[in-house]
Formats: C-alpha cells, structure tokens, sequence
C-alpha cells in the first residue's frame, strides 16, 4: 500500500503533498500521488468545519493479478 498526506484548503485546493509510507515500486508510488494531484481542487470543506484547512492521510492498496 502507499500512504500520501496533503492539506485541503478551504476552498478545496490541495497543498502539502508529500508520501508517508511507499511500495518500493516507483510506478505504484507516483500513481497514487498524481491520483491526489490531478484531484485537485476537491469540493470546498463544508461550513459546519471551521479550520482553514484539514490534514489527509489517503491510503492506496494495490492488488495483484492471480497467477493462472
């Protein structure tokens, strides 16, 4: 699994992206963190959070093919 944590602002932008726990194969890696980057922006945070921005740990799990 990878692990990548980034910050969503309050008008939905996303700031800080950085890995927390990689693969060890680069392509799995970067996929995840391009997922998060070409998400950008996500929705505005609601009104009811009051913060100007919240801290996401997004985890990605990777499956392999069964062998025949």
């Amino acid at each position: 699994s990878v692990v990548i944590e980034f910050d969503i602002l309050r008008d939905g932008s996303i700031q800080n992206i950085g890995i927390l726990k990689k693969t060890g194969v680069d392509p799995l890696d970067m996929s995840a963190e391009f997922a998060i980057k070409y998400s950008n922006p996500f929705p505005p945070l609601p009104h009811f959070i009051k913060k100007d921005k919240i801290h996401v740990k997004w985890s990605f799990y990777y499956n392999e093919r069964p062998k025949d």
